[in-house]
């Protein structure tokens, strides 16, 4: 006579105290998912978990999931007993951000440090297993280190490219300048790495460097952009806008050089271009 043994692993939280063995027993069972995270989520608010055991329930939870993700190999001989399928939990990404992440970030009563140091956690587990990360984590990982004022972390991080470099971050870098002003030069760094001139230039004239715009032009030598150059320019001073218009003049057909002069010339006097000519000299 067979026999089957059933586990109610909902009853589990009251015969297991200690919560970090609660939440590996639960990640060990089948199609138990939604108590998994629900459990995790419980005690990640609570702080019942220290970060020794966040690390330890992370690593078990992304290394199951890439259990899940290995194809099984084909056996050359049919055993004489086949042994029970047993599917691997597989937590998605995607999962844990909308059942942990988000509503643990949402949570008012938790300090973001700690909501900083948990995501850290998981990052480090999915490097371990060598998990490629999502976009939208690591943009919840910037925002955590923002809101807990670690930016010194989010620098160390892109430095050393513990996050791989993406147009996406890059941007979300250059959001966060004014809270941490090298994160400006790391989201450019990054632009520069995946060859994105125009991003690049698009930066610059944004904030205004025209003429830093124009020599990044020069270095990569890409065609400029003419209109948004001269729009740019028109809001700054004088002596920059004659250096652009003089800088775009030697670099056109006789068509647009023969355009840019009139213009030059119905914007500046003589006057003004020699000394527009002089600063410039002066700056160089």
């Amino acid at each position: 006579m067979m026999y089957q043994l059933t586990i109610h692993c909902n009853r589990a939280p009251e015969e297991i105290v200690d919560k970090c063995t609660l939440i590996e027993f639960l990640i060990h069972r089948t199609n138990q998912k939604s108590l998994v995270l629900s459990t995790l989520l419980e005690c990640l608010k609570s702080k019942a978990l220290r970060l020794r055991h966040v690390r330890k329930i992370f690593d078990l939870i992304v290394e199951k999931f890439s259990l899940s993700t290995v194809p099984v190999a084909g056996q050359a001989a049919k055993p004489l007993l086949t042994p029970h399928i047993v599917d691997h939990l597989r937590i998605e990404q995607a999962e844990m951000q909308s059942s942990i992440f988000i509503p643990f970030m949402e949570d008012s009563a938790n300090d973001y440090k700690y909501v900083a140091d948990i995501m850290l956690q998981y990052l480090r587990s999915l490097h371990r297993f060598s998990v490629p990360i999502e976009a939208y984590f690591l943009e919840l990982v910037v925002e955590s280190l923002a809101l807990s004022g670690e930016m010194g972390k989010l620098h160390q991080l892109v430095t050393y490219k513990v996050i791989s470099d993406s147009k996406p971050l890059a941007f979300l870098l250059l959001s966060y300048e004014a809270r941490c002003p090298s994160l400006y030069q790391s989201g450019v760094d990054i632009l520069a790495r995946q060859k994105a001139c125009d991003e690049i230039v698009e930066v610059l004239l944004e904030r205004g460097h025209v003429v830093d715009a124009i020599r990044y032009l020069e270095t990569q030598h890409v065609e400029a952009n003419v209109l948004k150059i001269l729009e740019v320019a028109k809001n700054q001073g004088r002596a920059v806008q004659y250096a652009v218009l003089t800088n775009l003049t030697s670099r056109k057909s006789k068509e647009d050089v023969s355009r840019l002069e009139t213009e030059l010339a119905s914007l500046f006097s003589e006057e003004e271009i020699k000394q527009a000519v002089d600063e410039v000299s002066k700056a160089i």
